[in-house]
């Protein structure tokens, strides 16, 4: 499973539906109208079961943040979004086409 599909994996699971995927000059953002559970520290949603309320959809977080890892990146929530969830993908390197 890529970034991306765990991106939109955990946007069902939370209830979303609306999800918006953007790239910045670093990262790649999956902001989502969802809601993740509250009163949790952010590093939480990345244990195994920590997010979400069924085993699979447990696994989206963690395994998401592995992924990252194992290609140099990292992955956090962004906890001053209020809007729903935002996950952020960072140490990406985005290449944009040529106009």
């Amino acid at each position: 499973m890529t970034e991306t599909e765990h991106g939109f994996e955990l946007a069902a699971c939370n209830g979303a539906s609306t999800v918006t995927v953007s790239l910045r000059d670093d990262s790649i953002v999956f902001t989502d109208d969802g809601d993740l559970p509250d009163g949790q520290a952010s590093d939480a949603f990345f244990d195994y079961g920590g997010a979400v309320p069924d085993f699979a959809a447990g696994m989206t977080l963690p395994n998401l943040r592995i992924l990252a890892r194992t290609l140099g990146w990292d992955a956090t929530i962004d906890t001053e979004y209020d809007g729903g969830a935002r996950i952020v993908v960072s140490g990406v390197t985005v290449s944009r086409p040529s106009a």
